[in-house]
């Protein structure tokens, strides 16, 4: 049977930017899998709109936001079946393949892609056959679990735009779900790390410093404990604490 591609989705209030997001993925998806989070503007009405005008096979449906990684494990469980691949993109994101780009040629269980945020490139899971992973790990700043060694797709990246509908109250939502997962796991690193990232951007700065502090102390991944502590200078330097933050 010829390869064929499911763009997975949560969303929510994308009003403005899920017809590019979907006209895009059309490019290289066959079908859709739309979960929508609970949005309150005409977002879903768009995405009926689009299957129906452009006569493609999807699956929408509605389930209540609880956490990235959650409702995104539930975005994947209702795709199965719906293609060979599944793409994982959000609705502020543009698909970019090469001309060379052939889907039949796909063959790994799982995909990283070349991702640019901001300016920043890195790889990231963003294709994966259903198998190929077992969910979605993090309460945000969320990733893919694959299930073996995911292979590097060099013909299609991703650009994320940064204009998404849900990132009005970003900061304030991603501390309150970290602070809830380190009520139930209170020595997760990974969960540590990012709530102090969320300081920092809040320009919290002493509970920056506290929540890296306690990043560092749970050791682990090198890199990551390595800019907990370039990041504690940083905020000691916000704060002007400057020896302190040159020890850091």
């Amino acid at each position: 049977k010829p390869v064929t591609i499911c763009l997975t989705m949560i969303i929510k209030n994308e009003g403005k930017t899920i017809r590019r997001a979907l006209e895009n993925a059309r490019n290289l998806a066959d079908t859709f899998c739309i979960c929508d989070t609970g949005s309150s503007d005409n977002t879903t009405d768009e995405v009926h709109k689009f299957l129906k005008e452009t006569n493609t096979r999807g699956r929408v449906f509605s389930h209540p936001f609880r956490d990235f990684g959650y409702n995104r494990t539930v975005s994947w469980a209702a795709g199965r079946g719906l293609a060979t691949y599944q793409l994982f993109l959000d609705a502020d994101h543009v698909v970019q393949a090469r001309s060379d780009f052939d889907k039949d040629k796909l063959e790994a269980d799982s995909y990283i892609v070349n991702q640019n945020t901001n300016g920043c490139t890195y790889w990231n899971l963003r294709l994966a056959r259903d198998d190929g992973i077992d969910g979605c790990i993090g309460v945000t700043h969320e990733y893919w679990n694959a299930t073996g060694t995911p292979e590097r797709l060099e013909l299609v990246r991703i650009i994320d735009v940064g204009d998404g509908g849900a990132k009005k109250d970003k900061f304030e939502r991603d501390q309150r779900l970290l602070e809830r997962q380190l009520a139930h796991t209170p020595n997760d690193a990974r969960t540590w790390f990012y709530l102090a990232n969320t300081f920092r951007d809040r320009k919290n700065y002493e509970k920056a410093i506290e929540a890296y502090k306690k990043r560092v102390e749970l050791q682990g991944w090198a890199e990551e404990v390595w800019c907990s502590q370039l990041n504690i200078g940083r905020c000691c330097f916000a704060l002007g604490r400057h020896q302190e933050g040159a020890a850091a």
